[in-house]
């Protein structure tokens, strides 16, 4: 037996992907084997030890990788000559100290790919970012890191569309390319030419090969930015394949990056035998690959962790998911519009989100969106859209931010409006020549001294900002800023106003050293990485009923240093709604791939799961859902809460109010100990009994719409898994005016709800129970208690509360909160945000913090969404078939000989 360290590292990676353990367990079980031969059982501690310092310590909230651990043999090195050396100096200079993190997070991806110099080693992986948050970043230091470590074939699949490659190719360039010795650089593609076919690139390549076969670490560094088109993507394959038969492929690791990856990677044909065209090529081209690594980027990863784990041969990350945290100073969907319902609202406020959100009437949204093209043949009916008030507020904020932006010195930086009404392309040139006339209207009123309806909104926004949770900044009086609102009126021109699409002859590009103003019109192409450059409003209607595409249309999403308070949103109350239960949906994925990472398994045995919605949302599309069935919706490591109750149901609501008391009488007595919080007159009481629990849960009702909470699901789960003691906490509000009577020992001030400014059929939404630290709001009532610091228990992300809740004991928790019946409308300037309660009686709301559980006991569901509501939009398959709808207008790039 070759007992070098890389031999033995093998041997542990087989072992651990056979048995589906981690590699911790696999290395101690070889150990117990073959323990007797001294230098084999040296060299597997030594890798136990490196492993148990690889996983997540407690408190560490930026997520960890589900993985089997195939890592560990890369060490970080920032030596002078290194190139992520370079590169990180390199974009210090654009992003900070942000750069830190950005190597720390690359860390933790590149431990998980390939060794590079392991031949035959092999690993797919996925990493999950966030709209608009800088995963190019991310991977250009993963490129980096994995050159200087060995790889020597970078490749970039980068979207579908001419400009999103030309863009990414453009950001590697300047950040990668440049800063690897010019001499060691084989390009095979750049700004202006995607790759060629491997006819003209062959004698290069035959060339590079001898190199790699006289120095088995190749000195020559391959790159590659493709775009995912079928003739692009047919010139790759060749090209490996040609290295391949040669032989110098197993001499040169591979790196696929693949950018956007739920879009047109995934197979759309739900069929293990037949596959979608651009599918079958990005498999093939993996599969040539003798050693390397295949990683996933996307924001939306639901079609990458829904494709088939039990096909080899699929792009499932079957060795690694990692979850990228939420950089410093980035505004998502939680920011934005809350997080709904359902979810936990982690910073407590009842309006969560930024107050940045403008409400578009549906009326108005009736005359911007068009019915699709066949529609409107059908019907004999034109397109002819009018000026709507929002739209005609967005466009004057615009243009009134962008000369603030400019009287805050930021003259030198782009500052665009988006306008995404639908996806027909037709409907965008319609909406251009309508955006350009008004915009000509407001010239007029420039020439001759009008600014009354600047004015008044300014004046409007301006009182919004200075009470705005994103705080104020600096904003001069309307007088101060007319010079700069002229100027920035005066900038605009027939090309100022942009529609970009596959029709245009135009694309909107980004110059350094020439900074825009900007209004572009679009769709598709504007909702899938392509980075509009200061954005700063949105008027967006586009309805879709796939959680992806909503997602990834949002691209008001991402950094907004200097200028946050300025950013608005318009857009309708229901598409908010479905962004903000988007919101949870993040956050809860999130978390649950970080507690599979801790539990140990690879994503090959154990897929994270997605709450599916119970209205008119669908999680992506049904071609990328074939092997869905056995998705887990597992209750253990979650948080639910009641926000919603009946209008009309007085009944329902005294029911719960005497469960509560039954329970509350039951669990005094019987607690080993109670404590009561002196700021807040919360009550905990410990080691209550599971059947005083069961029995409650058994008779408190819950509203229909919370599928997961009702009692026929909870009840039975709990009782499978959760056998120990809970801890009960009566949650007091510290500006409560009325007591509820508990009991006559248990007098807790009741908290106060505003509910959905929009009136909801048959219930009240108060949006949130929980919030901030309340999933370890028995520890905070404990400490308070007792006079001890809760300093450390004041964190609110559910990662680090989960943690924390397992170092405690992992003990369930059941959370009561009283709420009074009664309750104010909530207004911001004389705009109603939230509306007052007015319920038959107090409510009792319920929220449960369950304990984490061994993953094999989770219960199995089908993740089937109930659809409902009609929409007419673009949701077809045709998206999933780039073959039929991608471009490519671009020109071959042939490399340069090699001598």
């Amino acid at each position: 037996m070759d007992l070098s360290k890389e031999n033995v590292l093998k041997l542990v990676s087989d072992r651990s992907r056979a048995v589906m353990v981690q590699r911790i367990v696999a290395a101690k079980s070889l150990l117990v084997e073959l323990g007797s031969i001294p230098e084999l059982a040296r060299l597997l501690e030594e890798i136990i030890a490196d492993e148990e310092r690889r996983r997540t310590s407690p408190g560490d909230t930026s997520g960890g990788p589900v993985s089997d651990g195939s890592g560990g043999w890369y060490v970080p090195n920032e030596d002078e000559g290194t190139i992520w050396s370079r590169v990180k100096e390199h974009l210090r200079k654009s992003i900070g100290e942000a750069v830190e993190s950005v190597d720390e997070m690359s860390n933790k991806v590149v431990q998980n790919l390939a060794n590079p110099a392991v031949q035959n080693a092999k690993a797919k992986g996925l990493v999950v970012g966030r709209v608009q948050s800088g995963k190019t970043g991310n991977f250009t230091a993963v490129a980096a890191k994995a050159v200087d470590s060995g790889y020597r074939f970078i490749i970039v699949l980068a979207g579908m569309y001419d400009n999103l490659r030309e863009q990414t190719q453009e950001r590697l360039d300047n950040d990668l390319f440049a800063h690897i010795d010019e001499n060691k650089v084989v390009a095979l593609t750049d700004v202006l030419g995607d790759i060629a076919p491997y006819r003209s690139t062959k004698p290069t390549m035959q060339a590079l090969a001898n190199s790699f076969h006289s120095n088995s670490h190749g000195g020559k560094v391959v790159t590659a930015v493709v775009k995912k088109n079928l003739r692009r993507l047919e010139h790759l394959l060749e090209l490996l394949q040609g290295l391949d038969s040669s032989g110098s492929l197993e001499h040169m690791p591979v790196l696929i990056i693949d950018d956007e990856s739920d879009q047109a990677s995934p197979n759309t044909k739900a069929d293990k035998e037949t596959r979608s065209a651009i599918n079958d090529l990005i498999v093939r081209i993996a599969g040539t690959v003798r050693r390397g690594t295949y990683l996933a980027y996307t924001a939306t990863p639901f079609a990458n962790i829904f494709s088939d784990p039990n096909d080899e041969a699929t792009l499932y990350p079957s060795d690694f998911i990692i979850p990228l945290p939420k950089p410093v100073g980035y505004s998502g969907g939680e920011e934005f519009f809350g997080v709904s319902g359902e979810f936990i609202d982690h910073d407590g406020q009842e309006t969560a989100d930024f107050g940045l959100i403008r409400s578009v009437a549906s009326a108005e949204a009736q005359v911007l969106v068009p019915k699709s093209p066949k529609a409107r043949r059908e019907s004999g009916s034109v397109y002819s859209p009018t000026m709507q008030p929002g739209l005609e507020e967005s466009i004057r904020w615009f243009l009134l931010a962008s000369a603030i932006r400019h009287y805050r010195g930021q003259h030198n930086q782009h500052s665009s409006m988006l306008i995404h009404t639908a996806t027909w392309t037709d409907a965008h040139f319609t909406i251009r020549d309508l955006v350009l006339a008004f915009i000509g209207s407001i010239q007029e009123e420039a020439e001759s001294n009008d600014y009354r309806k600047f004015e008044a909104l300014y004046t409007r926004e301006l009182a919004k900002i200075s009470v705005s949770s994103t705080g104020p900044m600096l904003c001069p009086q309307f007088t101060e800023l007319l010079p700069y609102l002229n100027k920035i009126i005066g900038l605009f021109d027939e090309a100022s106003v942009v529609a970009d699409n596959g029709e245009s002859d135009f694309r909107i590009k980004y110059e350094e050293n020439d900074p825009q103003v900007v209004i572009v019109v679009g769709g598709n192409t504007l909702s899938r990485g392509l980075t509009l450059e200061g954005l700063v409003v949105s008027f967006f209607l586009r309805a879709s009923r796939m959680y992806d595409t909503l997602l990834q249309m949002g691209r008001w999403f991402g950094f907004r240093t200097g200028y946050l308070d300025l950013v608005r949103l318009w857009t309708t109350d229901e598409l908010a709604k479905d962004f903000a239960f988007l919101a949870g949906v993040e956050n809860e994925l999130r978390a649950r791939i970080v507690e599979l990472a801790e539990s140990g398994h690879t994503p090959a045995s154990v897929g994270p799961e997605v709450r599916a919605h119970a209205g008119n949302l669908q999680i992506t599309s049904k071609s990328k859902m074939f092997f869905t069935k056995n998705i887990k919706i597992a209750l253990g490591g979650t948080r639910r809460q009641t926000t919603m109750f009946p209008k009309h149901n007085k009944d329902f609501l005294i029911q719960n109010q005497q469960a509560a008391r039954k329970l509350v009488r039951e669990a005094a007595p019987s607690s080993t100990s109670s404590f009561t919080d002196p700021g807040s007159s919360s009550q905990l009481f410990e080691d209550v009994s599971a059947d005083a629990v069961i029995s409650f849960l058994k008779e408190y009702r819950v509203y229909e719409k919370h599928e997961l909470l009702q009692p026929s699901i909870t009840v039975p789960w709990i009782e499978e898994h959760v056998t120990g003691n809970w801890n009960v906490v009566l949650r007091g509000s510290s500006r409560g005016r009325a007591d509820f009577a508990f009991t006559a020992e248990a007098l807790i001030p009741m908290g106060s709800r505003t509910i959905d400014k929009n009136d909801q059929e048959g219930y009240f939404d108060v949006r949130t129970l929980m919030s901030g630290a309340d999933p370890l709001i028995d520890y905070i009532v404990k400490a308070n208690a007792l006079g001890e610091s809760a300093e450390e228990l004041n964190v609110n992300t559910a990662e680090a509360q989960m943690m924390i809740r397992k170092r405690e004991g992992n003990r369930p928790l059941l959370i009561l909160y009283p709420i009074t019946r009664m309750s104010s409308e909530k207004t911001v300037l004389g705009e109603v945000v939230r509306r007052g309660m007015n319920a038959e009686a107090d409510v009792i709301g319920m929220g449960l913090v369950l304990p984490s559980v061994g993953v094999s006991d989770a219960k199995y569901v089908g993740v089937v969404p109930v659809l409902g509501g009609t929409y007419d939009d673009d949701e077809s398959d045709e998206y999933d078939y780039p073959e039929r709808t991608s471009e490519d207008k671009e020109s071959d790039y042939v490399p340069a000989p090699i001598n």
